[in-house]
């Protein structure tokens, strides 16, 4: 559902996979796993604390770096 939804903000058209395209599944617990959940989480923490700013709930600009 938000897959579909963000697509919509988007304007992209179709179920977002192109036929070929391929995504590769690294085991749980792998090197690849934790390097990508990591990058994930630092990604979610930018934009919430860009959020913040936005709604002056922070106040600190610095802090959406």
């Amino acid at each position: 559902m938000i897959m579909e939804e963000m697509e919509e903000k988007l304007g992209i058209v179709g179920d977002g996979w192109e036929k070929g395209d391929s995504k590769k599944v690294h085991p749980l617990g792998s090197e690849e796993w934790v390097s990508e959940v990591r990058r994930a989480l630092e990604d979610i923490g930018k934009i919430a604390k860009s959020r913040l700013v936005a709604l002056k709930v922070d106040g600190d600009e610095e802090a959406a770096k």
